[in-house]
């Protein structure tokens, strides 16, 4: 089921570099995620929630949208967040700057000291 939800990148929740986002039947600490805890990006719907799903009401170009974030929260088993975006250049915008964010932490810097990030987007 889709929900309409708004996403943001927090430096300063617990000290971290964080996506977060807002959901009513969700506790804060539920809907954040710690860049550190990213194991990968996927674009297009190739994770198993998008698999097991048909994306009805999405629209036609939502490959061309979708994206997910695997990601594994201490002591638990790993984990997807699956989006679909309003276009295709904000599906990378997003999908290419967190892996970036991802990359620059696993090599030893800190997300949190970066003041622009630039990102390829490519427009059909």
């Amino acid at each position: 089921k889709s929900h309409v939800r708004k996403f943001w990148l927090d430096t300063e929740y617990r000290g971290d570099c964080s996506l977060r986002w807002n959901s009513p039947l969700k506790d804060a600490w539920a809907t954040v995620i710690s860049v550190r805890q990213m194991d990968e990006i996927l674009i297009g719907r190739q994770s198993q929630g998008f698999l097991g799903s048909r994306g009805t009401g999405l629209g036609p170009d939502i490959e061309r949208r979708a994206f997910s974030i695997v990601y594994t929260q201490s002591g638990q088993s790993q984990k997807t967040l699956d989006l679909v975006a309003e276009s295709e250049s904000q599906c990378q915008m997003w999908a290419y700057g967190l892996l970036k964010l991802a990359r620059a932490f696993r090599a030893g810097q800190d997300p949190r000291e970066f003041y622009e990030l630039w990102v390829d987007v490519v427009s059909h």
